[in-house]
């Protein structure tokens, strides 16, 4: 049944649609037996080309270990175990390109299991032996056209402890594939005579099957609802970590792990319950909203991972059938975190009811700039853990897999939940690459505090959201600090002196010009000021500046701030007739300029270039006499509405402010 009806319908409208369902034609299931080749499957194809790109590549590798607890018959379990493998034919396939891939299925070899005996070694080393066999497996690449894409070994811990190391390639198997291994393993030890596989579908007749009908044609519908939803530019997440994006991926990763604690656990599946949506999709509105924060981009695609085993008899054959889903969101902060959840609720819905479109149609159609190292149409993934518990163990027999990081990534950030108990785990995995692990213990901490919030204030706009750690929040205040008063610090001038004589060898200046040190612009500084007062200039004098931006002007101002004048700047590329406006506008004193010849103003004047020649002693560079005080420093003349350049005047604790 449609998704949407049975997480949205009542039981009335559930039952009206099983009903109209019962008299339509039913649709053909993929036939029991095995073939020995087949085409790939939609959803294998896009895993077949990914490893022609980089055959090296280890993220999609799917390495567990399978725990088994109780008193076993080595030898029966020997047995059952080779029986399950050879009875699920995607585990001998290899992959060949005959003109477009092909997977063929070998007769199975030998699946008995390799056992290694660890009874007698500490707990401490037997986790090294794991880590150590764990590695080994990694570091054996896997090559798709030789087949042996599923290995396991056995460890011996005990009479009554053993665990299966299983090591594959995901172009097989699936994390739904496991339960039905485990299933199997299960009955076919317990009682072998109600073991039947023949009577199911295999993955060859399934992948026959799905050419068949699962055509272009018949799924033009999803076709035009992917089309609508992703675009042909779609936003790309940049998470603005500073790190350059190499042309190649490593795919190395790591993770960081959270858990939520009883009560917000408690509160997400209540807020969850209330609103007629899962636990999952509420933590993925709270996922995208975290990386909008971090992105500052209101529009954001997350992949989610959706098992298409919707069609008879799938559900019992291992192999790969998971398909990626883009939910592309447009985030409005000005609406409520409600609001934000149920839009996501039905994209996932409406997603769910379109997944059996696979991804690769997807890139194929979107007509989207292809850049090396990053994913297409998605860079971030969401995927809660949603396999049903595996049923309690039968005569001494109990079976239980645990999932290991293979310290291998598919995307640049991954949020991964599932049940601990009553509790929520959360685990951020990210790309080394890419990310580095303080922002991504930050960026825990900020999702836990985003997902309290959330919850806690549903109704409040998105914008008053905060996702502030306690840390970030003394780190902030920190920040803040409180108001300095720059107002009792010592003026310009004298700044410049005590910077200048503790720095008389460091660069203080550079440009296009070159760069000076701090020694020669208060060289430069004494001199333009002996100039300035041989010519009169004096308290409240104004000085015009027809100097471009350089080492001088900074030194004019330093110069006439020391007696106390005021510098009039004026750009050399103004029209005659605006530079004669404003020297008599402002009444200037002097003009300092730096042309060769006499620019012609009528007003005294003084030529920079006649000063290159001035030596200056240590001694002569003190600042004499009292220090300027903070009144105006500058007079700058800008446009008025009128069109007349009309003088405002600065004051020298503008200057002092904008340099503190």
């Amino acid at each position: 049944m449609d998704f949407r009806l049975v997480l949205n319908g009542t039981i009335r409208s559930l039952a009206a649609a099983i009903a109209a369902r019962l008299g339509s034609e039913p649709c053909k299931a993929p036939a029991p037996g095995k073939l020995i080749r087949s085409p790939l499957t939609r959803v294998q194809e896009h895993l077949w080309f990914l490893s022609q790109l980089d055959p090296s590549a280890r993220n999609y590798i799917i390495q567990g270990g399978l725990r088994i607890r109780g008193n076993i018959d080595t030898a029966a379990f020997n047995r059952a175990w080779t029986d399950v493998v050879h009875s699920h034919q995607a585990l001998s396939a290899r992959f060949i390109d005959d003109d477009g891939p092909v997977q063929l299925f070998d007769v199975p070899q030998c699946a008995d299991l390799d056992l290694v005996d660890a009874s007698h070694l500490t707990a401490k080393d037997a986790e090294e032996l794991i880590a150590e066999l764990r590695q080994t497996e990694l570091n054996s690449n896997f090559d798709l056209s030789q087949g042996h894409l599923f290995r396991a070994r056995m460890i011996r811990f005990g009479a009554d402890n053993h665990l299966i190391l299983i090591t594959a390639h995901e172009i097989i198997i699936d994390a739904w594939s496991i339960s039905v291994l485990l299933r199997d393993l299960r009955q076919r030890y317990v009682d072998a005579g109600a073991f039947l596989p023949e009577n199911r579908a295999s993955f060859s007749t399934y992948a026959i099957w799905e050419q068949q009908h699962l055509t272009l044609e018949a799924l033009a519908g999803q076709r035009s609802y992917w089309r609508r939803q992703i675009g042909d530019d779609p936003p790309v997440l940049s998470l603005g970590t500073g790190r350059s994006r190499a042309q190649t991926n490593s795919h190395r990763g790591a993770s960081q792990a959270l858990l939520l604690g009883s009560e917000l656990s408690n509160q997400v599946r209540e807020f969850a319950r209330r609103h007629r949506c899962t636990t999952s999709t509420t933590l993925l509105a709270c996922f995208k909203l975290l990386l909008q924060k971090y992105v500052g981009q209101d529009d954001i695609i997350v992949g989610i991972p959706h098992v298409v085993r919707d069609q008879p008899g799938s559900a019992e054959v291992v192999g790969f059938f998971l398909n990626m889903l883009p939910i592309r969101t447009a985030i409005d902060v000005g609406r409520s975190f409600e609001d934000h959840a149920l839009r996501v609720q039905g994209l996932v819905s409406d997603a769910i009811a379109n997944s059996a479109y696979p991804l690769s149609w997807m890139v194929r159609d979107t007509r989207l700039y292809r850049e090396a190292g990053r994913s297409p149409i998605f860079q971030a993934m969401f995927n809660m853990y949603s396999e049903a518990a595996e049923p309690p163990g039968q005569h001494g027999l109990d079976l239980t897999f645990r999932e290991y990081e293979t310290g291998y990534v598919k995307f640049d950030l991954t949020l991964y939940a599932q049940y601990h108990g009553d509790e929520i785990a959360l685990q951020l995995a990210y790309a080394e690459d890419i990310i580095s692990s303080d922002l991504i213990a930050r960026m825990a901490d900020n999702l836990r505090c985003l997902i309290a919030a959330c919850v806690e204030k549903p109704l409040a706009p998105i914008m008053d959201l905060s996702c502030l750690s306690a840390a970030d929040i003394a780190v902030q205040e920190s920040l803040n600090g409180s108001a300095q008063p720059y107002e009792a610090e010592c003026p310009l001038v004298e700044a410049f002196e005590q910077v200048s004589v503790s720095n008389r060898n460091q660069v203080a200046y550079f440009g296009d010009f070159g760069e000076i040190t701090f020694r020669q612009l208060r060289e430069r500084v004494t001199a333009i000021r002996s100039s300035l007062r041989a010519s009169g200039v004096g308290t409240g004098d104004m000085v015009a500046m027809l100097v471009d931006r350089s080492p001088d002007a900074a030194a004019i101002i330093l110069a006439a701030r020391a007696l106390r004048s005021i510098v009039v700047p004026i750009s050399s590329d103004y029209p005659r007739d605006r530079i004669e406006h404003i020297l008599r506008d402002s009444q200037a004193r002097l003009l300092v300029h730096a042309n060769s010849v006499d620019p012609g103003f009528d007003l005294p004047s003084v030529c920079l270039s006649t000063l290159e020649g001035c030596n200056v002693s240590a001694n002569g560079g003190e600042c004499s006499g009292k220090p300027s005080d903070q009144g105006i420093a500058n007079l700058i003349y800008t446009s008025s509405s009128t069109g007349t350049a009309k003088g405002v005047p600065i004051p020298e604790s503008a200057i002092l402010n904008r340099l503190n």
